[in-house]
């Protein structure tokens, strides 16, 4: 009897230390959760974020994350207080987007080769001055992204406002699955083989 009483105030006292350390499978401030998801490899809030329509401030902020470089594999977090909703597909997490530049016309317009490109998925495509990675560019077309991996694309046309620029950045995005990537390229005539 004295043993099933040390070990039943063994536990209580672990479960009051870790309760007190913040260490609880919910957090506090998501009591009021109505979805919930577990952290993959590779996950960043931020992606999270992404693939769930919400900033990754708010992730933070409704988990009470102090860090918001510090998740784990296998945390579960909530990321919505609102509604049941579901989320887009999550993408694969080895899956990253690239692409490199296969052909300029100077003034004119340019051509990329993809790879690692995820399957069916419509990727609009953005340009800006150099240094911007694209974001906020001029809209200057999009593609489909079909059976992935590696195809060509475009060609794209330059917009006006960047003719004349010596170096450009190119950007193609999927807002719904949050995939993107973007490269830049000297604005001259030249094709890669």
């Amino acid at each position: 009897m004295v043993t099933i009483r040390r070990i039943g105030f063994l536990v209580l006292a672990v479960a009051v230390l870790l309760g007190g350390l913040g260490l609880s499978a919910r957090p506090a401030l998501a009591a009021n959760c109505t979805q919930w998801y577990t952290v993959q490899p590779g996950d960043t809030l931020y992606k999270i974020g992404v693939w769930y329509g919400v900033s990754w401030t708010y992730l933070a902020k409704i988990n009470n994350i102090q860090n918001p470089n510090k998740i784990y594999y296998g945390q579960v977090l909530c990321v919505s207080t609102k509604g049941g909703s579901q989320p887009p597909p999550k993408p694969a997490p080895q899956t990253i987007p690239t692409f490199t530049i296969y052909s300029v016309v100077r003034n004119q317009e340019v051509t990329i080769y993809t790879h690692n490109f995820p399957p069916n998925l419509k990727f609009n495509v953005y340009m800006g001055p150099m240094h911007s990675k694209g974001i906020g560019g001029y809209s200057v077309g999009s593609f489909n992204s079909g059976k992935g991996g590696s195809f060509y694309a475009g060609p794209f046309a330059i917009p006006s406002a960047l003719k004349g620029s010596y170096q450009i950045a190119i950007r193609a995005q999927n807002n719904g699955s949050g995939f993107f990537a973007y490269n830049w390229f000297y604005n001259n005539t030249a094709t890669v083989k």
